[in-house]
């Protein structure tokens, strides 16, 4: 029998020939030529999943926004906690007052606390006593 034949056959006639003359059946994923009606089908499906994947995409795109803007604190408090641990100091942002040691020539940073930040030798400049370090002083 020609084998390119058997497509002409009613239903009945094929699964009867198919099951009688075949050796096994197997279970295969493959492909089938589509006409030109079908493919319009398929067109017209890919331009529907198109549009509502570009409205979930916008609605997911607003979701994360807002997500985001939940978690963007947190996630910036776990940085400086991780930063803190690192260093075993922590970040301020105040007042730090610049005092000069006159006797020993030296400038402490000192915070509103009174802990002393810094000390470094006086420049040049720094070293001149004079009045208006008294009148600020008084």
């Amino acid at each position: 029998m020609d084998i390119y034949q058997i497509k002409k056959l009613s239903n009945e006639e094929r699964e009867t020939l198919l099951v009688g003359e075949s050796i096994s059946v197997d279970i295969q994923t493959y492909h089938i030529p589509c006409d030109q009606a079908e493919l319009t089908i398929v067109k017209d499906e890919l331009s529907k999943a198109s549009v509502q994947r570009s409205f979930i995409e916008e609605e997911f795109k607003t979701v994360k926004e807002s997500f985001k803007e939940r978690l963007s604190p947190i996630q910036e408090m776990i940085s400086e906690s991780i930063a803190t641990l690192k260093t075993g100091t922590k970040t301020v942002n105040g007042k730090v007052y610049l005092l000069p040691d006159f006797e020993n020539k030296m400038m402490h940073s000192i915070d509103q606390a009174g802990n002393v930040l810094n000390s470094r030798p006086m420049k040049p400049e720094e070293r001149q006593f004079r009045i208006e370090h008294i009148s600020k002083a008084v």
